[in-house]
């Protein structure tokens, strides 16, 4: 006789599964099934026998006694089916599981119901190998510190269009849940992990080099990130992050891409992180679109672009008093970085006095080229709003709140460096010979000189022009030298 009861009656809904007395089914090694009894907490029904091929029960429900144990259940259950776990009941794993079968579902009536590590477990304690696979309304209990050796994940999808739904996993020393599967996701489930800065664990690793979509969970802590995946065209919405990147080693991102190509990430929150250098999202991916999210009290950067980044759009998100733990940058980019767009972003710091923000949006100085920063709103910097490092002249900054309006001086000097702001006053009356800084095609330019000097034209200067107090010298840059009028 097997071990599972297949469960005519799905149960109505999750609140009443427990009040519910369904009939069941038993099967055996020959097809054949009981029929008929009900249950009370975990005991076995029984009833009359009535022929019934195996093929019949397929897509059925099946409860699975706590006497007779997970492990056994997902062994027993065919393909297609869905294992139904006993209501306020700890299942405690002591072997790995790996549930093979195809379309296989584990359901629980509610997080009342848990499946905890065993004490001397380790690896990954359920992983989803079969093609659509699913675990869903269930407690996942990592049962950490009393397991100090484990290394694995708590949960695990390796197969392909396998998921999790509406979950909830609590001290995982390893990480909290893996996705290897092609088109794996994670939707709706609640993560509290180890906020631990010796244990570099995540709440959810998806860098496995397979798309993924992570959606609408909530991550309150992981010793490195909350999210980190590697996928093409991957998608990372919705969900709420925070506590997360204890580990101090190394600056990141509580959501952080490693690669891949065409995901986007949209619409998450990111809250405080448990480390100095807790940043909000990191990007090192290719062709990726950071959009609508908001980062509030991160320690380190708000958004940041890593050196393998290329062709991304950062548009509408939101950035708030970055560097509570250290100054940091609202967005950064970094050293030699191209390809990339910034449109219709907030990057702000509000504390006045005790701000941190050192740059809203800050291109480090190196090669990058081909980029736009349009606008942004750009405010309450400690050292400027806006930083432009980038030698290349393919690019547009424009409409930047917080840049645009602001009338910086600058000091006259025998080589004037232009300001990213388009307007600027320009003190003193030393004689110009030259022009260096923020330059591409078309640029324009409004000088304000306070006093009388003269620019000399040169290679950097297309015409002489002698300056007049408090009047207007408009330059625009025709692709190697400044036209002055």
């Amino acid at each position: 006789m097997h071990r599972l009861i297949a469960l005519a009656a799905a149960f109505a809904s999750v609140a009443q599964a427990a009040a519910q007395t369904p009939t069941f089914q038993s099967l055996t090694t020959t097809g054949n099934a009981t029929i008929g009894g009900t249950i009370t907490g975990s005991s076995t029904p029984t009833g009359s026998t009535n022929s019934s091929t195996l093929a019949d029960l397929l897509g059925r429900q099946y409860y699975c006694p706590l006497s007779v144990g997970l492990a056994a259940c997902v062994t027993d259950a065919p393909g297609g089916s869905t294992i139904m776990l006993a209501p306020n009941v700890t299942y405690t794993v002591s072997t790995n599981i790996n549930v093979t079968k195809f379309n296989t579902t584990i359901a629980c009536p509610g997080w009342n119901t848990v499946i905890k590590r065993g004490t001397t477990l380790t690896g990954t304690m359920l992983t989803l190998s079969g093609v659509g696979g699913t675990l869903r309304d269930c407690a996942v209990d990592g049962s950490a510190p009393t397991n100090s050796t484990n290394t694995g994940a708590d949960l695990g999808v390796s197969g392909a269009g396998g998921g999790l739904f509406h979950n909830s996993v609590i001290n995982s020393r390893g990480n909290s849940i893996s996705l290897s599967g092609a088109n794996s996701w994670a939707r709706d489930n609640k993560i509290v992990g180890i906020a631990n800065a010796t244990l570099q664990t995540y709440g959810i690793w998806a860098i496995n080099h397979v798309p993924v979509i992570i959606q609408g969970n909530t991550i309150t802590s992981a010793g490195i990130d909350a999210i980190g995946f590697d996928g093409d065209g991957s998608i990372v919405a919705g969900n709420y992050v925070g506590n997360s990147h204890c580990y101090t080693g190394i600056g990141g991102g509580q959501i952080a891409s490693y690669g891949g190509n065409g995901a986007v990430i949209a619409n998450n929150t990111v809250q405080t992180g448990c480390g100095i250098v807790a940043g909000g999202i990191e990007v090192n991916s290719l062709h990726t679109v950071v959009s609508g999210n908001t980062v509030t009290n991160s320690q380190f950067f708000g958004i940041a672009l890593d050196a393998a980044a290329d062709n991304i759009l950062v548009t509408g998100n939101t950035v708030l008093n970055p560097g509570t733990g250290t100054v940091a940058n609202g967005f950064v980019v970094a050293t030699n970085v191209s390809n990339f767009r910034v449109v219709g972003n907030a990057f702000t710091d509000n504390r006045g006095g005790s701000a941190k923000m050192t740059y809203g949006i800050n291109v480090l100085a190196g090669t990058s080229n081909n980029y736009e920063i349009v606008g942004n709103h750009v405010s309450g910097a400690t050292t400027a709003n806006l930083f432009d490092g980038g030698t290349g002249t393919a690019k547009l900054i424009a409409d930047n709140l917080g840049v645009d309006n602001v009338i910086p001086a600058v000091a006259s000097a025998a080589t004037l460096p232009v300001p990213v702001n388009p307007t600027f006053s320009l003190t003193g009356t030393t004689g110009v010979t030259a022009m260096s800084g923020v330059v591409w095609p078309g640029r324009t330019v409004n000088i304000i000189p306070t006093g009388v000097l003269t620019f000399t034209a040169g290679a950097t200067i297309a015409n002489t022009v002698t300056t007049v107090a408090n009047v207007p010298v408009v330059g625009v840059y025709n692709g190697a030298a400044w036209n002055l009028k």
